[in-house]
Order: structure tokens, then sequence, then C-alpha cells
């Protein structure tokens, strides 16, 4: 299950505060509005890797993470099997392509367990009956 939440900056008590550098806020004007969707999986598929990213900007902060295995397999279910019909993410693909030219491993027991949760998966005996 997937959470969503909007946080918005022009209300009376700050949802979320971010101090950076006057370098990084250069060309955002001071009224300009900012949004910010955060999505959560409440509970992701089993069967995934993590590793410790670290990011260096704004501040060097250890994050940890998906493997890149892990990542290209819940691209390529959402490419495969996103629910939109005709409408296709124009960023799905632009990540396919990133994550086929950089990294193309799959962890394929990853995909399996996503298309499974989804209810995409078709077991081969499904398909003879």
């Amino acid at each position: 299950m997937i959470e969503s939440a909007f946080l918005k900056a022009d209300t009376f008590t700050q949802l979320l505060v971010i101090d950076a550098d006057e370098e990084i806020l250069q060309g955002v004007h001071r009224g300009q509005l900012l949004k910010i969707k955060l999505e959560v999986d409440t509970e992701p598929p089993p069967g995934f890797n993590t590793e410790m990213r670290y990011l260096l900007k704004p501040i060097p902060i250890p994050i940890r993470a998906y493997s890149l295995p892990d990542m290209f397999a819940g691209k390529l279910h959402a490419v495969l099997f996103r629910k939109w019909r005709n409408r296709v993410k124009g960023r799905d693909w632009y990540d396919l392509l990133w994550y086929a030219g950089h990294h193309p491993e799959v962890h394929m027991d990853h995909l399996e367990s996503r298309m499974r949760c989804s209810g995409d998966y078709l077991d081969e005996e499904c398909l003879t009956s």
C-alpha cells in the first residue's frame, strides 16, 4: 500500500523546513510556490536488497536505499503493468533507458514478487487452462 501526502509551504504552520545554502536557492524566487510529493510504500514486496548510498548535497548524509537491480525490477514492473492503459509516463521510459544503459542487471525474484503482490503474475498453469 502506498501512502501519499502533499506538503504545502503557504500554511500558517510549516510542515517541513528545508535549510539550504544560498547557492542552491539561486533562481528560486521568495514567493515561488514549491510542491513536494512524498510517497511511502508501507507494505513493500518482499525479497529486496538494500545498500547504503551517500548524498553529498545539500549536506553529506547516508541513506539506505534499494539496490540498483531491485530498483530496476521496480521500474520494469511500473513500465509493464501500470494500470493507465495507453497513458504511458515519459519518466518511466526515461528511467528504463537509464537503467538499461547504466546497470542492466535486474533482480528477477524481486520483479516476480512485485508482480505477485500487484496481481500481475500469471502462472503457466493459468495460461494452459
